[in-house]
């Protein structure tokens, strides 16, 4: 009788190894997907801070531009658009565009400006605006940067601003 309890406890079955092994390659499985999910997140945050700072160069040669640049095709494709921004590196295939439109004025009244660069560094002029654009009060810039994330995903950014003829680019 002695021998019998004893024999009950000497050790496990291959069944338990078995579902002992399952539950640990379970927990290992989980670790390394929430690993790969957690590593294409900061991927995501490091493309976002890259196209914001693309954006935050373009908008500081701008705010350093005269009114009379801010409103011509020439200038943007010609000087603003030929050096390449700061993060451009990180992004692949980026696409920046500028579009300088009349700010309150009625839409379909004045040909707004739209220059783009690819990431060949070749610059378009999708619209060359026309004259009346540098005598209107103001503007409004939009500068868009749009890239492809990791797995062909297509990402964009853009930001928005107004310049008066009297404010931050009042000089001609």
């Amino acid at each position: 009788m002695e021998s019998a309890v004893l024999h009950k406890e000497r050790g496990v079955t291959i069944l338990e190894i078995v579902v002992s092994m399952g539950v640990v390659v379970l927990f290992f499985s989980g670790i390394f997907l929430m690993n790969s999910h957690v590593l294409a997140l900061v991927r995501g945050s490091l493309e976002s801070t890259a196209s914001t700072r693309v954006l935050q160069d373009r908008a500081e040669q701008l705010r350093g531009s005269t009114w009379t640049q801010v409103t011509s095709a020439a200038y943007h494709s010609g000087n603003l658009l030929t050096i390449p921004p700061d993060g451009a590196g990180a992004l692949r295939d980026l696409i920046e565009t500028v579009t300088v439109t009349a700010h309150l004025a009625t839409p379909g009244t004045i040909t707004p400006i739209s220059v783009l660069r690819n990431a060949a560094s070749t610059i378009t002029t999708a619209s060359p605006g026309d004259a009346q654009l540098v005598e209107e009060p103001s503007v409004r810039v939009d500068l868009t940067a749009n890239w492809l994330a990791k797995g062909g995903r297509p990402r964009m950014r853009q930001l928005s601003m107004v310049f008066g003829e009297g404010g931050i680019s009042g000089r001609r």
